[in-house]
C-alpha cells in the first residue's frame, strides 16, 4: 500500500520545499505533516488528499506562470524552467489521479 501513496507523498514534500523557499515556513511544515494523515484510515481520505493534490497542482500552474513572466521581464531563458515545472504540475495531477485507485480506497473503507 505504501508505494501506492508514494506519489502523494512525494508531491507534498515538494510543495513543503517550494513554500519552505518561499519563507512560508509554518505553511511548509503543515504540508510536510500532512502525509501522517495516511495512517488514520477513513473512507473521505483518498478524496481530500485527491482534492489537495489538485489543488496544489493547479498552484504549480500560477507559480510556473510567474515564473516565466520573471524570467521573460529579466530576457533568461524560460523554455527548461516550463519544461521542468510543466513536469511538476502533470506529476501533482497523477498522484491527484492515482488517490482515486480502488486498492487504495478500499483500504481506507474497510476498517
Amino acid at each position: 500500500m505504501f508505494v501506492r501513496l508514494l506519489p502523494a507523498i512525494f508531491s507534498a514534500v515538494l510543495m513543503a520545499a517550494h513554500l519552505s523557499r518561499a519563507g512560508f515556513d509554518a505553511v511548509a511544515i503543515a504540508v510536510l505533516v500532512l502525509p501522517f494523515t495516511f495512517f488514520v484510515r477513513h473512507p473521505l481520505l483518498p478524496r481530500i488528499w485527491q482534492i489537495f493534490l489538485a489543488l496544489t497542482g493547479l498552484a504549480w500552474i500560477y507559480v510556473t506562470a510567474g515564473f516565466v513572466q520573471l524570467r521573460l521581464e529579466a530576457g533568461a531563458p524560460w523554455v527548461r524552467l516550463v519544461i521542468i515545472l510543466g513536469l511538476v504540475v502533470l506529476f501533482n495531477f497523477y498522484a491527484a489521479w492515482s488517490m482515486g485507485n480502488k486498492k487504495i480506497s478500499d483500504f481506507y473503507q474497510s476498517k
